[in-house]
C-alpha cells in the first residue's frame, strides 16, 4: 500500500511574502483565519506547503494548487513552479 497522502488540493504559502507587507502580523492572521475557517469547506482535505518546496517538487502532484500569499516572487521562482507543476 502506497503511504503518502491521498488529498488533492495544495495550499502553498510564501514565507518571504509574509515580511514583505508593512503589517505581517495581520498577514499571517488573515491567512490563518483563511486556512481554519474558509478552505475547511471546500468539501475535501487539503495539505499545505511552502513555496520552497513546491519549487523544489518534493512535494507529491496535486490536482489543484491554491497560492495563498505569493506576493514577492521572482522570475525565476515563477518559471521553476510552471516547470514543476
Amino acid at each position: 500500500m502506497p503511504l503518502g497522502s491521498v488529498f488533492e488540493i495544495a495550499a502553498v504559502v510564501d514565507q518571504e511574502s509574509l515580511h514583505t507587507t508593512p503589517n505581517s502580523q495581520l498577514m499571517v492572521n488573515a491567512i490563518d483565519r483563511f486556512r481554519i475557517h474558509e478552505l475547511p469547506f471546500i468539501g475535501t482535505p487539503i495539505d499545505y506547503y511552502e513555496t520552497d518546496d513546491v519549487i523544489d517538487g518534493s512535494e507529491q502532484k496535486y490536482k489543484m494548487y491554491i497560492f495563498l500569499n505569493n506576493y514577492s516572487m521572482d522570475d525565476e521562482e515563477r518559471e521553476k513552479i510552471e516547470n514543476n507543476l
